[in-house]
This record gives structure tokens, C-alpha cells and sequence, in this order.
């Protein structure tokens, strides 16, 4: 597989491989891979242990989610962002980011080299940080952890019957 610039966000697509035809290996708004047209935007986006990919895996579920309900894509975008968001900030690697969309409902799964299980905090007014998992808690319809040998996957889930598959 080609090796991507330190600068870019690699997309895990068995079908299209970062530097074929120019490609990237992420999907920008007006991006697509002749072959496979728009059907090929894959559901899983590796992600670098910098903040500035959280907005990445943001714009990446939006684009995925792309003519779902305003609500669950607002609601997907801000769950993103605090899962990405907390495995960047607790985490020691890279991780991956995974969007599961099946008949009425959403799974988003970050999966990161830690073993160390999140938990809720209690914060303050004044405090910079704490309420991720708080925030996830009040917007998903379920979330867990799921340990494995080389670290954890955090998800959460939203039912929504409008939601449909592509």
C-alpha cells in the first residue's frame, strides 16, 4: 500500500488504495473514485492522534450520513466528535473511527490502542474538560466499551426508524 503523507487522514477501503489514481485516501466533498462513483465512501477513517483529525472524522460522518435526518446527522457529527476527541486525548496511538448504519439505526465505534477504560467525570462550570462522556451519555440511545488484547473500542448507538440504509 502506497505510504501517505504525514499530513493525511488514511480511509481503510480494501477497493480503493491511497495514491491510485491520485487518490488521497480521503474522501473530500467533490472527491471520488472513478471505479466506484460515490457508492465507495467507506465506513471506516483511520485517524492520527492530533486534534486537528477530530474535525476530519467529523466532516467524514457527515459525508457518510449524507441525506439521513438533520437531527441524527447533528447528533452522529457531536458524538463523533467527543469519542475521537477522547480517545486523542487519553489515547497513545492512532486510532480508527467505524460507521455502521443499519435499518433505523447508527453505531459509531472508535477503536484506539488504550486499555484503559473511560469513565465518567464530574466537572465544574469553569472546568476545560470532563464532560465527553457526559455529553455522550445524554445524546446516544446506548454506549459501552469493548476491551480487547491491544486496547478498547468506545461506541455509541442512535435509533432513529427514519434512518435507512444506502
Amino acid at each position: 500500500m502506497a505510504q501517505l503523507p504525514n499530513s493525511a487522514i488514511s480511509v481503510l477501503n480494501p477497493r480503493v488504495e491511497p495514491g491510485a489514481f491520485g487518490h488521497t485516501g480521503y474522501v473530500e466533498e467533490n472527491d471520488h473514485d472513478p471505479r466506484f462513483g460515490w457508492s465507495s465512501v467507506p465506513s471506516t477513517l483511520s485517524f492520527r492522534n492530533v486534534p486537528a483529525d477530530v474535525a476530519a472524522c467529523r466532516r467524514f460522518v457527515s459525508r457518510v450520513l449524507r441525506g439521513c435526518p438533520d437531527e441524527t446527522v447533528n447528533r452522529a457529527v457531536l458524538l463523533t466528535s467527543e469519542l475521537v476527541s477522547n480517545a486523542i486525548i487519553h489515547g497513545t496511538s492512532s486510532g480508527e473511527l467505524a460507521v455502521d448504519r443499519t435499518e433505523g439505526r447508527l453505531r459509531l465505534a472508535v477503536t484506539d490502542r488504550s486499555q484503559k477504560v473511560p469513565t465518567m467525570m464530574s466537572h465544574g462550570p469553569q472546568d476545560a474538560h470532563g464532560r465527553g462522556l457526559a455529553i455522550v451519555d445524554a445524546l446516544a440511545d446506548q454506549w459501552g466499551v469493548d476491551l480487547l488484547d491491544s486496547g478498547k473500542i468506545v461506541w455509541a448507538t442512535l435509533e432513529d426508524p427514519q434512518l435507512h440504509t444506502v
